[in-house]
């Protein structure tokens, strides 16, 4: 043992998600599901904002208060593309409810550390960053920007809460995926990346019970905003075209697991907004595209599925959510 008390490695911390039926509210029954996360890639956590009143009372010089009014909760999950807990991932940032305001699913986080362990509530993701580089050294990144309304102590949280028994250990990677532009296949990009702004909108402060402080009262998600930058060889005028005659171009990404899950993202409409391109005279000349995704016809920007069956092919790509192995998204 350690001479001094609650040291520990990193290692020992673990995280689990759970959605909420009512936003802040841990669910009754809740369905757990831990995540692991890539390096030192776990940074939501509280912070207090301190608020002192320009009086011409109660010191100048030095300050002779510091009022603790409110907790702000926010911060990056870093993991990567594990079969069982992408869906949860790309749920959290893409899934809106069927409602008018079609808003974003809330969700619980617990975070277990040997010292102190914690609850966050009221969770939204409002952002997603799909990095991939094709460099084999964790190259498939998912980030997801997360916002809670409180973070509470939870002391009833033991390891034993935490399992990533059912996880396979081997990521979705680039080298299994298969790249399509405008339906063929691309076998030129070495890096692309997917963002995901949910342009989200909170207030106004309040008390919360169990809480010391003000939390937010709602987290609302706004438009959003769904954009795709790719690196790849300079082979030909299609970006180019593009640009110039205003052309919509598509993407889509599948990627085949070694033990047969599938992961398949589709952008169906895209419009081009620029493509730097590099002529360094001793390279080879590569492009840049920037795009912006768009609503097809059928109303979506994003389709998105994971088929965790063994199978070699998958139904296509549908917007509705299935009591199976098979979900889809938009």
């Amino acid at each position: 043992m350690p001479g001094i008390t609650g040291v520990h490695h990193g290692a020992r911390r673990q995280i689990r998600i759970s959605q909420e039926n009512d936003y802040g509210i841990v669910n009754p029954a809740p369905s757990w599901q831990t995540v692991p996360y890539l390096g030192d890639g776990f940074k939501l956590k509280a912070s207090s904002p301190l608020y002192t009143p320009d009086t011409n009372y109660g010191g100048w010089v030095d300050k002779s208060i510091a009022i603790a009014h409110r907790q702000e909760v926010a911060g990056d999950l870093v993991t990567l593309p594990w079969p069982q807990i992408t869906l949860l991932l790309l749920d959290m940032a893409l899934q809106r409810d069927a409602g008018d305001e079609q808003d974003l699913y809330s969700y619980t986080v617990d975070h277990y550390t040997p010292v102190d362990p914690r609850r966050y509530r009221g969770t939204v993701a409002e952002s997603l960053r799909i990095a991939v580089t094709g460099t084999g050294d964790g190259e498939v990144q998912l980030t997801v920007g997360l916002r809670a309304q409180d973070e509470t102590e939870n002391d009833g949280l033991v390891p034993g809460d935490f399992s990533v028994a059912g996880i396979d250990q081997v990521p979705f990677m680039h080298a299994q995926s298969v790249l399509k532009v405008n339906a063929g296949v691309v076998a030129d990009v070495e890096s692309w990346t997917l963002s995901v702004t949910n342009t989200m909108e909170s207030g106004p402060l309040g008390p919360k019970a169990g809480v010391t402080l003000g939390v937010v009262g709602f987290q609302v998600a706004g438009q959003r905003e769904v954009t795709l930058d790719i690196n790849k060889l300079n082979r030909s005028d299609l970006f180019n075209r593009a640009i110039r005659e205003a052309l919509n171009i598509s993407f889509e990404a599948t990627f085949t697991h070694p033990l047969g899950h599938v992961l398949q993202i589709q952008l169906p409409k895209l419009a081009v907004s620029a493509s730097d391109e590099d002529a360094t005279p001793s390279r080879v000349a590569k492009e840049a595209p920037r795009m912006v995704a768009l609503a097809d016809a059928a109303g979506h920007c994003v389709v998105y599925a994971v088929d965790l069956s063994p199978a070699t092919t998958m139904a296509p790509l549908t917007t509705t959510a299935a009591a199976t192995t098979t979900t889809t998204g938009t």
